[in-house]
């Protein structure tokens, strides 16, 4: 089951935390950080946007 978890999402790391403690605060900071990439993603999407967009007058 979980070689076939592993090939069906390849991107998604699979990790044996060595108590639920452990795993929740791993689980905390990969979520933090995913949402984090995702702002910054569309921060720069915004700004790209607003730059290629010809100047009025």
């Amino acid at each position: 089951m979980l070689a076939e978890l592993q090939v069906q999402f390849a991107t998604v790391p699979i990790v044996f935390a060595e108590n639920r403690a452990l795993a929740q605060e791993w689980t905390y900071r990969f979520l933090g950080a995913a949402a984090d990439e995702s702002r910054s993603r569309e921060a720069a999407d915004v700004r790209w946007s607003a730059s290629s967009q010809p100047e009025p007058g």
